[in-house]
């Protein structure tokens, strides 16, 4: 799953997402048929431009894959999609993701796109 979230142009999440789409669609063989691998996105935002590319300059394609980016409004709809196994992949905030796991769901964070952390506290002297 992907908490996939881009600080600098050195290798980041998307790269090993794509490297373990591309590892999953291996098991499939040499089959003509392409494996359909559906992402969900939580918003449609320039963070997100790596996947985006990837699509757009045909690189799923090129590796036998057929990977629809599902645009959803938030992560939490984003999260309740990959829980109910209508999408393989989601992309969610940390918090949203955390949140899901310490109340039951089965999923794993694998990566993140944005790099620092995305909560902080701020408190008063007294």
């Amino acid at each position: 799953m992907m908490a996939i979230r881009p600080g600098s142009m050195r290798p980041n999440a998307v790269t090993g997402i794509i490297f373990f789409i591309v590892m999953l669609a291996s098991s499939v063989g040499l089959a003509q048929e392409k494996f359909r691998f559906p992402i969900g996105e939580s918003s449609k935002t320039l963070s997100y431009g790596p996947l985006w590319v990837a699509a757009k300059m045909g690189y799923f394609e090129r590796e036998g894959l057929d990977v629809p980016i599902v645009t959803m409004r938030g992560s939490p709809l984003t999260i309740q999609a990959l829980t109910a196994d209508s999408i393989y992949m989601a992309s969610a905030t940390v918090d949203t993701l955390i949140n899901a796991y310490e109340r039951g769901a089965d999923i794993a964070m694998i990566g993140g796109l944005i790099n620092g952390l995305g909560l902080s506290m701020i408190g008063g002297k007294q």
